[in-house]
């Protein structure tokens, strides 16, 4: 019995081997935004919601549960403080993304009960709205 299989072999060493190329050419070509799931949430959606956000450095993540006062000295001085005590962090990143946004820190009890990042127009409205609904409880009613 003479069997040649160095003929097959070869010939299944081509077909891996294109196949892997143009698998490697398809993922060359696509979009970079394809690869980037929380830039492509924040770019269509506008808000992501998140369960932590680790501050630039070394200091541990702010998850939710964290007393606020643990959330001010890990992430410092928000940019903007809510009338009803949410803070908020512009210009905050994702890691190993493209995505930037503003970080919406709600609490409950003094405690983080949501982070949330959100397209800077979305931040405006937020800041916005809560600025007129402060000045709307301080005048008085007829």
């Amino acid at each position: 019995m003479n069997t040649n299989s160095l003929p097959s072999f070869r010939s299944a060493a081509m077909a891996t081997a294109f196949f892997l190329l143009s698998v490697m050419a398809y993922a060359k070509d696509a979009p970079a935004a394809s690869r980037d799931r929380a830039s492509d949430l924040l770019a269509s959606k506008g808000v992501i919601s998140v369960m932590t956000a680790k501050p630039r450095g070394l200091q541990p993540a702010v998850r939710l549960g964290l007393f606020r006062n643990d959330v001010m000295q890990r992430l410092g001085q928000p940019d903007e403080k809510l009338p009803d005590g949410t803070l908020v962090y512009d210009k905050f990143i994702v890691e190993d993304s493209k995505a930037v946004g503003s970080l919406i820190v709600r609490f409950s009890e003094a405690r983080v009960s949501a982070l949330t990042l959100v397209t800077p127009a979305i931040a405006a409205k937020l800041t916005e709205s809560a600025q007129g609904t402060a000045v709307a409880a301080n005048q008085p009613r007829r």
